[in-house]
């Protein structure tokens, strides 16, 4: 019934354990801003207000060799926003994204 665009920054604490040299597990807790735009829909205008939330992060770097290693991340993001159609508010909509991330390093 709609669509819309979003810039979601988010800004984390990271604390890294200390496990070794090959596996680095850590945890991250922080804030996040979302600002939607380009917001259409089919039963006329769609408005959906910034919004601000929590974000939590599990995480875990794994050094393959001195060069080579991989990252593996697992992210929350409490996205709430009020949404309103045609100058009338309707309700709360959340997002609330799990975010999965797989990286690859190299250190030079």
């Amino acid at each position: 019934v709609g669509s819309t665009k979003h810039l979601p920054p988010t800004l984390t604490a990271q604390y890294h354990f200390s496990a070794g040299e090959t596996l680095h597990p850590y945890v991250g807790l922080g804030v996040n801003y979302t600002e939607f735009f380009s917001e259409e829909s089919v039963l006329g205008d769609l408005e959906l207000d910034s919004s601000f939330g929590l974000a939590a992060e599990l995480g875990l770097d794994v050094n393959f060799s001195s060069q080579w290693g991989a990252n593996l991340a697992l992210w929350y993001i409490d996205i709430d926003t009020e949404a309103s159609l045609n100058g009338t508010k309707l309700d709360t909509v959340q997002i609330d994204p799990w975010v999965y991330h797989l990286g690859v390093s190299y250190q030079f």
